[in-house]
């Protein structure tokens, strides 16, 4: 009877023990309560670390020129009535409220995963899935159709309703609440559901990816600058080069979700026939990543569209309504393909490439394709280079 006791007493203490951790994590979770005013005092208290959310369980954003798929089997589409919203009228507790009313229909523990899809507004991406898809949700909520920018993350500058990038840009949050030294969340697909109220230190969220604000307003084009790059600038058939437009508001911010034109252009400023980008239809391409659209491109001498020489890169920013134009150009040479002897570049080898390599290792100004002059390869232009091209224009007449 003793032994049976003794048993029994040492199967309840196990039991304890096991249920403790449970209940003390039941306990410490930083959730927020629906609160009326955001000041409450039960509002984003910091918890104890949460699990990391596991990569293959996040979701994704759908950029504007792909199309969604969220008529696939298993795909729910989820919809709300966005609000008629404007910018002046949006304040950090109208924000909060608006998020926060969803909660009723939206509610703690929900099932939400990648196969939960949400259209957004909000410009940029067309939509998301799982994690992106309820943070679009949320701001759709707060912020009806306003459009949003990419930006860098800024502590300082975050509010309510900003959508933050984390876990190496696997994860979507919106923020509730803003603290001094931490934010307070609310996230889909956390665990395959929803999470109202974890909180994330300044720290956590500093290493954010990105942020998606929308209280920054519409772009005003009278105020926007642009950039343009070409890399790298001196290239040849073949070789992949990069166009790049870089976009800031009259305040330096980066200007994303809006469209920039590429053209190429002769020096004089003229339109270059090339293929695909024709100059006619030109080629456009979104502005993303800190207010920067690029476009890789190559020439192809069997195109036969562009020959070697100097020209401009071409970028505009054009309002779809407004009518308002930007742009900027960038210069860059396309080399001609090498050619041993062709020692001043105009693709024939003839007695002016040596008269052009004798004023060159006389001293004087004179410029020359080092590729096509070092005929004997030894990485220098020298008087044996000279001697070898005297052989090929005698062997060329022969």
């Amino acid at each position: 009877m003793r032994t049976k006791k003794l048993l029994s007493l040492l199967l309840a203490m196990i039991l304890c023990v096991s249920l403790l951790p449970a209940a003390l994590a039941e306990e410490s979770v930083g959730r927020i309560a629906p609160a009326e005013e955001p000041g409450e005092e039960n509002v984003g208290v910091i918890a104890p670390a949460e699990p990391e959310v596991s990569p293959e369980k996040t979701g994704w954003a759908v950029p504007l020129w792909e199309i969604p798929k969220a008529d696939e089997i298993n795909v729910t589409e989820h919809t709300i009535d966005v609000p008629d919203v404007k910018l002046e009228d949006l304040t950090d507790e109208s924000v909060y409220n608006a998020m926060m009313a969803k909660k009723t229909d939206f509610p703690e523990g929900l099932h939400w995963t990648n196969d939960d899809f949400y259209a957004w507004n909000g410009g940029i991406f067309s939509g998301g899935y799982g994690c992106a898809g309820f943070a679009f949700l949320l701001s759709d909520a707060a912020f009806g159709t306003l459009p949003s920018r990419k930006l860098q993350v800024n502590y300082d500058t975050l509010r309510p309703g900003d959508i933050l990038r984390i876990n190496s840009n696997t994860h979507s949050v919106i923020i509730l609440q803003v603290f001094s030294d931490h934010v307070v969340v609310a996230e889909g697909n956390y665990n395959s559901s929803i999470l109202w109220g974890r909180t994330l230190t300044r720290s956590q969220v500093e290493a954010s990816d990105y942020v998606l604000t929308r209280w920054l307003g519409p772009v005003d084009l009278d105020s926007c600058s642009i950039t343009v790059s070409v890399e790298p600038s001196v290239f040849s058939y073949e070789q992949a080069f990069d166009m790049i437009a870089t976009v800031t508001d009259k305040d330096g911010i980066p200007v994303s979700g809006e469209v920039v034109s590429f053209r190429i252009l002769n020096s004089d400023g003229s339109i270059v026939r090339t293929y695909p980008l024709d100059g006619y239809t030109s080629y456009s391409t979104w502005i993303y990543d800190e207010g920067q659209a690029a476009l890789s491109f190559t020439f192809h001498k069997a195109d036969g569209r562009i020959i070697p020489g100097d020209y401009l890169v071409y970028a505009e920013l054009r309002g779809t309504s407004s009518g308002v134009t930007v742009s900027a150009t960038a210069p860059f040479t396309l080399l001609p393909e090498d050619l041993p002897g062709d020692v001043n570049g105009d693709e024939a080898v003839d007695i002016l490439d040596l008269v052009r390599l004798r004023k060159y290792l006389s001293g004087e100004a004179a410029e020359i394709r080092d590729a096509n002059t070092d005929l004997d390869g030894d990485g220098t232009i020298g008087t044996q280079d000279l001697v070898l091209l005297r052989k090929l224009l005698v062997n060329a007449e022969q």
